[in-house]
């Protein structure tokens, strides 16, 4: 009797308790593709693929296809899923009634697969964050296509660029929604129809920019039961995005510079030049850039920098006010840049805040202005090289500099491994 209640009192837990996420890390092709079946499989609940390393396709992973799955998350981590551009490889492609965010990935090198969607082919619900799709090719959507009336992308903080098709180059929405925010599509190209998009259902633009295609125009808008809607502060090069929404610049200057790793950011941005049209160009409403709930740009970087957002994926950084607080090695580079450009005559203070490890060199210290000089105060912190070959915490290669309570170490170069000076330098404590 105790027996026959003890096994019921099993059956009832197990048929009452919730159902459990499934995690999985992938390091290559082989785990990838565990993870993407163990996903599928799993129950109704939000599982995971956190991505720990750059990792190379021979052939198309499995179709992510869970419907009872709450969401199905991708943590890319700022490394890269590539195709190879070998013919008919496929990074990603999303099932019917499947929801999928992926984050902070960079998808490129798919080689023109069947079905259309070079990087990615989406009949579910995806959300693209912090993400860069470039670089793939396909007959339809070369980065991105999405193909059915209950599929959605949206895209937020991303970049499509560098991608080709015969029709929608950068992407391809046939029936289906297209949400863009703050994003950058650019770089693309079409043999025949949209080099941005190519759109047969519902675009909706906010705050991106979709410019510069190297083939085709921006945007292409086919049908009579197709739309695109603007909620503000858009910019396209060639007038062809229909932009009429508050604050929208139509044939507008973009001028971005080519697609690359800008700092801090783990996934390629093409960055703002000086005569874009895009900067400042968006209001801040209700803390955040055109009220649209996004504080920081596809790197990381606060949004606004000063008084307003900048439109797309790529914020560009405000040099802050002397003295500077660091506490990364981002922040010391950056802290170095801002310095190099000063032009008024004074004594300008970086304030290191906590011991940092560096990945790479830091910019040379430049700053040849007359009267212009630079402390480092190091109140006691450490600047480690970590022993990376061709590594050198300080290049001094002019203007006079005075390092203060600093222990420097770590470096690795063929002269001067912890400083290489040809300036005027002063060491203490």
């Amino acid at each position: 009797m105790l027996t026959t209640i003890a096994l019921l009192a099993v059956a009832l837990v197990s048929l009452t308790a919730p159902a459990l996420g499934a995690d999985f890390n992938a390091s290559d092709e082989a785990s990838l593709n565990t993870a993407i079946t163990g996903v599928n499989g799993a129950g109704a609940d939000t599982h995971t693929i956190t991505i720990t390393a750059d990792i190379n396709l021979s052939a198309s992973t499995p179709q992510l296809n869970n419907s009872a799955a709450t969401e199905i998350i991708i943590n890319g981590n700022g490394f890269t899923v590539d195709g190879q551009d070998i013919s008919g490889v496929r990074p990603f492609e999303i099932a019917a009634d499947t929801t999928v965010a992926i984050n902070a990935l960079t998808i490129s090198g798919g080689g023109n697969p069947v079905g259309g969607g070079g990087g990615i082919n989406n009949l579910g619900t995806l959300t693209l964050s912090n993400s860069t799709v470039s670089g793939n090719s396909a007959t339809f959507g070369g980065g991105i296509y999405n193909i059915s009336v209950d599929s959605t992308v949206t895209l937020s903080n991303s970049t499509v660029s560098g991608n080709s098709a015969d029709n929608g180059g950068g992407i391809f929405n046939i029936n289906g929604t297209v949400i863009l925010s703050n994003s950058t599509v650019s770089g693309n190209s079409a043999s025949f129809s949209g080099g941005g998009i190519n759109n047969l259902g519902t675009l909706t633009l906010s705050n991106s920019i979709i410019a510069d295609q190297t083939s085709g125009a921006d945007c292409v808008n086919i049908g009579s039961g197709s739309s695109i809607t603007s909620n503000g502060y858009n910019l396209d090069s060639d007038g062809t995005c229909s932009l009429s929404g508050t604050g929208d610049i139509s044939n507008g200057m973009a001028d971005l510079q080519p697609l690359a790793l800008n700092a801090p950011g783990t996934t390629a941005t093409h960055a703002l030049g000086v005569n874009s049209d895009a900067l400042d160009a968006i209001p801040v409403v209700n803390g955040s850039c055109n009220d649209s709930g996004i504080t920081t740009d596809q790197r990381g970087v606060i949004r606004p920098q000063g008084t307003h957002c900048d439109i797309g994926a790529f914020e560009v950084r405000v040099c802050p006010s002397f003295p500077v607080n660091v506490a990364t090695e981002d922040e010391l580079n950056f802290a170095i840049g801002c310095y190099n450009a000063l032009t008024v005559a004074g004594s300008y203070t970086i304030n290191m805040t906590q011991d940092i490890d560096l990945t790479a060199s830091t910019p040379a210290i430049n700053n040849a202005i007359a009267g212009v000089e630079l402390e480092l105060d190091g109140q006691g912190f450490t600047v480690d090289g970590q022993d990376i070959s061709d590594v050198r915490p300080f290049t001094i290669a002019f203007g006079t500099v005075a390092i203060n309570d600093l222990t420097i170490s770590g470096g690795n170069a063929t002269f001067g491994g912890g400083i290489d000076n040809r300036g005027t330098l002063t060491l203490t404590n």
